[in-house]
């Protein structure tokens, strides 16, 4: 778990989730409890759940049903486990989709006896069990190679899908002898059956804009809601089609400054919301940052990392972000002995060198107009030959780069320079 956040009288517990699609990173033990340590207790999975490589003999997964909401896409692959207990699970959002299509997917769970000349199948996926899935906000579905799925030729894919992202239905029945029981073979609104799952749109009202509870207008549910509502209100929501705040469904969280009516001047909000995922925070969880009203994991291109009042904030950079680089002889350049033509990528918008910048000999000669590269460099840690050589002429014009300091010299004023031949590039010190 990344972060537990209380709306009142409950709360979600959130977690990052995977995006290793069908590659068994270690054993499949391992790969189990590194599962099971992720989403015990876990309500909100951020990215994708993928439930993979589980056998029906070591592995107990019950820790999946406390999972309510998935941002990306559900994998359910290669397990010969006859159950997945995703009982709670109301809502895919599918912000990332497999395949680039599918919110769900379903494929190849099952186990064959190698040992029969016949086709045999002596384990596999018998139950779906996503009796609470009312609602894919995004992406298809997909259902493939289980032969001993039951029932998934009855669920009503079109109740949960948004007709008007045009998803991909492709749910494929095998041709093989299954046991199954056929007591869930009707969708109900309000449906009761443990196994049987409410129909949340296809029998709404017409002046039902999204979900509703029942077949009368007065059943509709809130445009902010997802997955249906027990109420009219926003407060009635099973969940949110964008953001909760405190048990509100909401198009967006309060912003950090609103408009002030009385002093007409932009003020500052006190009951601003960070927004993290989906949901409206006070505060985001630690390894966030704030940036732009949001909790993000890290900050964007020209912003940098700053404590501010106690919260990691990003902002802009004035000029080039702060940027250390490995010096010659370190880190990526251990076995480097000088900046050339092979290297010299490594140095773009570096403000700071950890380790030397040195002179090569006999190494083929670099395009002069990297060394522009050097331009934002303030700082080296290591050395830098002095060389004299005449000013590096860039663009028609002669170019000096900005001061900077260098820890191991006594000279302090420090300017990038070039021969008139391209094969000898170095690093001047002016005393």
């Amino acid at each position: 778990l990344i972060f537990d956040h209380s709306f009142g009288c409950y709360s979600l517990k959130f977690c990052q989730g995977t995006s290793n699609h069908l590659t068994l990173l270690v054993t499949r033990d391992h790969h189990y409890d590194n599962m099971m340590r992720m989403y015990s207790n876990c309500s909100v999975v951020l990215e994708n759940l993928e439930v993979t490589y589980y056998t029906k003999e070591n592995h107990d997964l019950s820790f999946l049903r406390s999972i309510q909401e998935v941002g990306g896409y559900v994998l359910i692959a290669m397990n010969d486990a006859a159950t997945v207990p995703l009982v709670n699970l109301r809502l895919i959002r599918g912000h990332a989709l497999y395949e680039g299509q599918y919110a769900l997917l379903v494929m190849s769970n099952y186990h064959r006896n190698s040992s029969s000349a016949s086709l045999d199948y002596s384990s596999g996926l018998r139950s779906l069990q996503l009796s609470n899935l009312t609602e894919i906000l995004k992406g298809g579905v997909k259902v493939t190679h289980n032969p001993l799925l039951c029932n998934i030729e009855t669920i009503q894919w079109w109740d949960i899908l948004d007709k008007t992202t045009v998803p991909s239905v492709v749910v494929k029945l095998e041709n093989y002898p299954r046991q199954c029981t056929s007591h869930c073979l009707k969708w109900e609104l309000n449906a009761v059956k443990p196994c049987c799952v409410a129909v949340t749109k296809l029998q709404c009202a017409d002046q039902c804009s999204r979900r509703c509870r029942g077949p009368k207008p007065i059943d509709c549910c809130n445009e902010h809601c997802a997955a249906g509502c027990t109420g009219p209100k926003a407060t009635d929501c099973l969940a949110c089609r964008l953001f909760n705040d405190d048990g509100t469904c909401k198009d967006a969280c309060p912003p950090p400054f609103h408009y002030d009516v009385n002093t007409h001047q932009v003020v500052s909000n006190p009951n601003a919301k960070f927004t993290f995922g989906a949901t409206c925070v006070k505060a985001c969880p630690h390894n966030y940052v704030v940036t732009d009203g949001s909790c993000v994991r890290t900050c964007s291109i020209g912003k940098y990392e700053v404590m501010e009042n106690g919260v990691q904030r990003c902002k802009d950079c004035d000029g080039p972000c702060p940027k250390a680089c490995d010096g010659v002889g370190v880190g990526a350049l251990v076995k480097t002995i000088a900046v050339n033509a092979s290297n010299i990528e490594s140095f773009r918008n570096c403000t700071k060198i950890n380790g030397d910048v040195d002179r090569h000999y006999g190494i083929p000669a670099m395009d002069p107009s990297k060394l522009e590269y050097f331009r934002t460099l303030k700082e080296i840690t290591g050395r830098s030959d002095p060389v004299w050589v005449e000013p590096l002429t860039v663009h028609g014009h002669a170019h000096r780069s900005s001061p900077f300091h260098s820890h191991c010299l006594e000279t302090e004023v420090v300017f990038l320079k070039h021969t008139g031949g391209l094969d000898h590039m170095f690093m001047e010190i002016l005393v």
